[in-house]
């Protein structure tokens, strides 16, 4: 048996030496190439490392448009998570998680729609005295980003609420009236979650320059790009990032501790509702009418507007006729990439279960993906792989299969670990202890217990990679882009028809993933609830 058990501690660690060093490893590498460079005497590059000019108004432009996504995004997780958490329909308690199933759509998606939408609008305000709704700039990119990262916050927010104990609240009920119960219980216990989904918004939107690109708006991202495209060092590209990269790490603390503080409650999320609904002033709960309608917003102008903008099936068939190769290439890398990150997630989520000396190490290495803008990631990774005998490797679609691994394995260990809290530590001692081999184990035990957290996570992942832009557009090989790089490039010259099939295919493609994953998760959730 002791045999047996130490065969099992060696799979696990030679798993989480795989996991370290394909997260660790572009990032370590840009490090000890931009130190190299410094010894060798191009000390003057230090000056990227302090923004100033043009490049400290870029900064100081994206952090505000980081926070004020951020802040759009809490707000909207605060009102409409409140009033989904109070709903109670008659049947089918976990519709309110649908709200979820667009949080995997990629944003140039949304992009497209809202900009269609715009438009359309347009031709009607413009034969009254009142303004036009602008199609390019600060305000319509901010829109976009925040609604297509509004589904994080909400789902964090309605996690939150959930975590609170009815029978808290009932108590407060008797002696307050229910607006005090929700500023002095509810919205206490869900401040961290709604914390770690306004901090996500914060990164992502910090990380990503493909929505404000297409709106003319400069980010300090895509001077990360820029630089290295017009350079093509290394060095230079890390120095410049790091003003970016500090922020980062500034924001990634609060999202580990606010979710970290969220994912190892002990309280079990509750599916009792209170009572009776609680009562608020009229103008919080005008405010809560006006969140759910803009999410309803979120789910259906993608939906109708890609509907109607591609305007016949033939304009839906014959992009898809063209872009058969893209589309294969699609597949097969985000295919891969789930397949890969699930061994990754699930020695990765159990080591951080178990804590210990090593959990405080491990939660800053799951967050190092959610930290690393995706142009530095694709960096990295050109510049490890294409050397020596590697090269065979960097020429081939390994690289996006590795950029959407190193990019999205986060989420695939946060549903990973959700499912381990739910389960006995017991009952995964006992099988390493009676196990024939660890074969025997994943097979028999493993499989069942956490297939659909699995399934989930490579949903995830998929669907993520899938749409994955600002990695990818650096390390896939020439003539074998993929579906996103088209669309994107498509977005640019104005083919709106055919961008707009193309694109209403991955938001069915998304639509189908994301409601599978709520299925899987909740489905699981609500097995595990049960006396």
């Amino acid at each position: 048996m002791n045999t047996l058990l130490n065969r099992e501690k060696i799979y696990r660690g030679a798993w989480l030496v795989f996991y370290l060093l394909l997260i660790v490893s572009p990032v370590f590498f840009l490090f000890v190439e931009t130190a190299s460079q410094l010894i060798a005497g191009n000390t003057e590059w230090l000056s990227l490392a302090w923004p100033q000019g043009r490049r400290l108004q870029l900064l100081a432009r994206s952090t505000a448009f980081s926070s004020l996504v951020a802040l759009g995004g809490g707000l909207l997780g605060i009102l409409a998570g409140s009033f989904l958490s109070d709903w109670q329909p008659r049947r089918g308690k976990n519709y309110k998680y649908m709200v979820l199933v667009l949080a995997v759509v990629p944003p140039y998606i949304h992009a497209l729609a809202w900009t269609s939408t715009f438009r359309y609008l347009n031709t009607f305000l413009s034969e009254t005295s009142l303004p036009e709704l602008p199609v390019y700039g600060f305000f319509i990119s901010w829109w976009v980003q925040m609604m297509a990262l509004a589904p994080f916050a909400v789902g964090m927010a309605l996690l939150g609420f959930a975590l609170v104990d009815p029978a808290l609240v009932d108590a407060g009920r008797v002696i307050k009236d229910d607006f005090y119960v929700f500023r002095k219980i509810l919205f206490p216990v869900a401040a961290p979650a709604i914390a770690a989904g306004s901090a996500f918004m914060f990164l992502i939107s910090l990380m990503d320059y493909s929505v404000p690109t297409l709106y003319q708006v400069s980010t300090y991202s895509l001077e990360i790009f820029a630089e290295y495209s017009a350079s093509y060092e290394p060095a230079r590209a890390f120095l410049l990032s790091l003003p970016l990269l500090m922020l980062m790490v500034l924001a990634a603390a609060i999202f580990q501790a606010a979710f970290r503080s969220t994912a190892m409650s002990s309280r079990r999320v509750s599916e009792k509702n209170v009572g009776s609904p609680l009562r608020y002033p009229w103008w919080f709960n005008a405010a809560r009418y006006v969140a759910v309608f803009i999410m309803i917003l979120q789910v259906t102008v993608p939906v109708v507007s890609l509907f109607f903008t591609t305007g016949s099936w033939d304009n839906l068939v014959r992009p898809i006729e063209a872009s058969a190769g893209e589309l294969g290439a699609t597949l097969i890398i985000a295919g891969c990439a789930a397949l890969l990150s699930l061994p990754l997630a699930m020695v990765s989520a159990r080591q951080v279960n178990e804590g210990g000396v090593l959990n405080n190490f491990w939660w800053p290495v799951l967050i190092l993906s959610l930290t690393v803008p995706a142009p530095l990631i694709g960096i990295g990774i050109i510049h490890l792989w294409n050397q020596g005998f590697l090269v065979y490797f960097y020429r081939s679609l390994l690289m996006p299969v590795l950029a959407g691994v190193i990019r999205f394995i986060p989420f695939a260990v946060f549903i990973m670990l959700a499912r381990y809290k739910r389960e006995d530590p017991l009952l995964l001692d006992a099988a390493a202890i009676l196990q024939k081999s660890p074969l025997h184990t994943l097979i028999l035990v493993k499989l069942p217990m956490f297939g659909k957290a699995l399934l989930a996570s490579a949903a995830v992942v998929f669907i993520l990679t899938a749409g994955e832009l600002g990695a990818t557009l650096l390390v896939v090989p020439p003539r074998q882009g993929t579906l996103t790089i088209k669309i994107f490039n498509y977005m640019h010259y104005g083919e709106s028809a055919s961008v707009a099939g193309l694109s209403l295919i991955m938001l069915i493609m998304s639509l189908v993933l994301g409601v599978t994953i709520i299925a899987l998760l909740r489905g699981r959730s609500k097995e595990t609830l049960k006396p």
